[in-house]
């Protein structure tokens, strides 16, 4: 496993990826735009990007040993930004 800074420099660049896809297919990066990606492809790239920043952000949640310099900061930006994407599970 990677030490913790090295998988928050991962996470960083793959939200930059998914921002950087959202805005070339014209859209914000936010949950209301998702469903107005055109076409198959468009879909599976968003889905094979997001998967990629939640799994990096499951593995830096694992870390115990995180220090507030890197695990407060990393860890509530992603929480705010991405719990958004998830489905309410109310009912």
């Amino acid at each position: 496993m990677d030490a913790a800074p090295k998988v928050i420099d991962k996470l960083k660049e793959a939200v930059s990826n998914l921002n950087t896809f959202m805005n070339s297919q014209g859209l914000e990066c936010s949950p209301e735009q998702v469903a107005s990606l055109k076409g198959d492809e468009a879909c599976v790239q968003f889905i094979s990007s997001f998967k990629e920043v939640q799994r990096l952000k499951t593995q830096l949640d694992q870390y115990t040993d995180l220090t507030p310099e890197y695990g407060t900061k990393a860890q509530s930006q992603t929480k705010q930004r991405w719990r958004r994407f998830r489905p309410s599970t109310a009912a």
